[in-house]
Order: C-alpha cells, then sequence, then structure tokens
C-alpha cells in the first residue's frame, strides 16, 4: 500500500512479462496477488491506451520513514533462541511447501444403501494421501454434515471422499455406499487466487443408478479472510492510491 500510494505503477512487468501479481502468486501470497491483479486492472482502466513504464516519484508529503525496532534492553541470547525456537515451530506445524487446504463436507443427496437395510446413517470419509478424517454420523438419504477438515497439500493430490452407513447398535462392520474422487490439480489455480469453491460431485460405485452427489467446498486457509479491497474503479478514482 505504501509503494501504491507512492505512485508505484501495479500494471508494470518484468523482463520475463512477469507482473507483481504473477510474483506475489509464484511465492504462495494469493492474497496479496488478488489485490495487485485487481489494482493493475483498475490502473489500466484509468490509462487506456498508456503503456506502464517506470518512472520517478516524489515522496508525499506524508511520507514517514520507519524507524528502526531496537530492543532497549537485550539480554544476549535471548531473543535469537525465541525466534529460533518460533521458526522451529513454524516449520512442524506448516510442512514445508505445503498449504493448509479446509475441506468442508456439506451435504450428500440421494443416497442408497443395500436392499435389505431400511434406514441410511451416513459417514463420510475424506481421504487425502495416508491422511483420513471423517464425520460424525448423520441421517437419511439426503444427510447434512456441515463439517470443516484440515489437510496440508501440495496440490497434486487426489480428495476421495468415501460414503459409509453405519451401524447404529456399532455391531456390525459399516457398509460402503458410494465414492467420488477430486483431483487438486483442475483447481490449484482457482484456490491460489484465493476462491472458495463449492462443488457437486457425483457419487459412483452405488447399488443402483440413482444420479447421487456430494456438495463439498474448499479454499486455503490463508484466503479466509481477504479484505474487502475490490471497490470499484469510481470508488478508487476518488481515493489517493492510483491519481
Amino acid at each position: 500500500m505504501a509503494l501504491l500510494k507512492a505512485q508505484a505503477c501495479p500494471a508494470l512487468v518484468d523482463a520475463k512479462q512477469r507482473s507483481a501479481a504473477d510474483l506475489a502468486l509464484e511465492a504462495g501470497a494469493s492474497r496479496l496477488a488478488q489485490q495487485l491483479e485487481s489494482y493493475a486492472q483498475m490502473w489500466k482502466s484509468q490509462n487506456q491506451g498508456i503503456s506502464p513504464e517506470p518512472r520517478s516519484w516524489q515522496k508525499p508529503s506524508d511520507w514517514k520513514e520507519a524507524e528502526p525496532e531496537v530492543d532497549k534492553d537485550p539480554k544476549p541470547g535471548v531473543g535469537l533462541r525465541a525466534v529460533a525456537r518460533g521458526a522451529q515451530v513454524m516449520q512442524e506445524r506448516v510442512p514445508k511447501g505445503k498449504k493448509k487446504l479446509l475441506v468442508d463436507v456439506v451435504r450428500a443427496i440421494n443416497l442408497v444403501t443395500s436392499i435389505f437395510s431400511f434406514t441410511v446413517d451416513p459417514v463420510v470419509k475424506v481421504r487425502i494421501g495416508q491422511e483420513v478424517q471423517e464425520t460424525k454420523t448423520a441421517s437419511g438419504q439426503n444427510p447434512e454434515w456441515n463439517e470443516q477438515f484440515e489437510f496440508y497439500v501440495q496440490g497434486t493430490e487426489v480428495i476421495i471422499f468415501s460414503v459409509w452407513d453405519m451401524d447404529a447398535s456399532g455391531v456390525e462392520d459399516p457398509d460402503f455406499i458410494a465414492r467420488a474422487e477430486l483431483p487438486l490439480k483442475y483447481h490449484v489455480r482457482e484456490l491460489y487466487r484465493g476462491q472458495k469453491l463449492d462443488l457437486e460431485l457425483e457419487l459412483a460405485n452405488q447399488i443402483d443408478d440413482n444420479s447421487a452427489s456430494i456438495q463439498v467446498s474448499l479454499q486455503l486457509a490463508d484466503s479466509m479472510c481477504v479484505p474487502q479491497w475490490m471497490v470499484s474503479t469510481s470508488d478508487v478514482r476518488k481515493g489517493p492510491l492510483l491519481r
């Protein structure tokens, strides 16, 4: 925001024709990439026919240089150890090269179990790689779960949603009903742009062909709190950023 206020052009590209939004996306900063892409489009709409070029700039009247952060009462070694511990904790929580994916299991439609069962008490098992998480037990042929799960992904995995009919007494093993597969590679671009994907997947392997489906949603965790910067071009013209 400080650079934009200092009249930096968000539509500039480098020698490889990469924009600031492209570089932010490559670095995994999806929210920043969205914001930069939005401002670049706004700049182009306000400057039609003008090629974006680097230019000199003057510091705004209210420009303030940041003061260096200095520990007024430093204790030898404490700060470094704390930073090292913090970095280690972050590394443990977020596997290297992966993103936290939020998977919502919403509902299923037209579930059918075996001909010997008059009721359906379904659960959904969500598998990514070797990790499996499952919903609580619902009931009926059109059950709702509205449960969210967290997985760490690279973007090349396949999410498997399998639906099982639970034995209410807990004596018998659950019966398999149907399953759906969702390759993440087809949705990586939208996810990195911060989009929340609401999908309805066809459930296969049922005992009959009754067009059963499951509704799910996907979103990257660092895209949850997207700020309301997507304002109209007319609103931006009134502001100080891109005049």
